[in-house]
């Protein structure tokens, strides 16, 4: 439970913008292919090879957390 928000190492980016959607995609694909995450899909939770963890949020009840949705984020899922 909760939610955290995430820098790409590679390129340094937390926001994808118009200008970096592109750049972003194709390396993130070629990063992905390499080390092969097609085999193992998860939700990342914590920081990985390719993105540093940079804040979180505990879940909480009632609590609504606001943010641009172009920030790299993903929920905090176990597997």
């Amino acid at each position: 439970g909760g939610t955290s928000f995430y820098k790409h190492k590679a390129l340094g980016y937390e926001r994808i913008t118009k200008e970096r959607l592109i750049p972003y995609r194709q390396a993130i694909k070629q990063q992905a292919m390499a080390q092969k995450l097609h085999k193992n899909p998860h939700y990342i939770n914590g920081s990985t090879a390719l993105f540093e963890q940079v804040y979180s949020l505990e879940a909480k009840l009632n609590r609504v957390v606001i943010y641009p949705s172009n920030l790299l984020h993903s929920g905090n899922i176990n597997a």
